[in-house]
């Protein structure tokens, strides 16, 4: 082989093991979201019922907020090392 083919090779390598653990990230995110969204919905049923569950129900909003965030950043990036540069529909 050639340094040409050899460089070409590595790369290929490089971009699979970009893409799969992208998509580990992707998975893992998803997984967050959905445990965020459970603990939101629990917490907002007993936020009225004392300043803990108050406190509870606004620490279970900001973990939905980060989650969504970060599963946003991590979908864009898995379409776009999959050659999809358009801005996705996240709602």
């Amino acid at each position: 082989m050639t340094e040409q083919e050899l460089n070409l090779a590595s790369t290929k390598t490089k971009i699979v093991t970009e893409i799969n653990q992208t998509f580990l990230q992707y998975e893992s995110t998803k997984e967050r979201l959905i445990k965020a969204n459970n603990a939101y919905t629990q917490a907002s049923n007993r936020k009225m019922s004392s300043i803990q569950g108050l406190i509870n129900f606004r620490d279970a909003e900001y973990e939905l907020i980060d989650a969504r965030t970060v599963h946003a950043k991590t979908l864009i990036l898995l379409q776009r090392l999959s050659g999809n540069f358009e801005v996705p529909n996240l709602n």
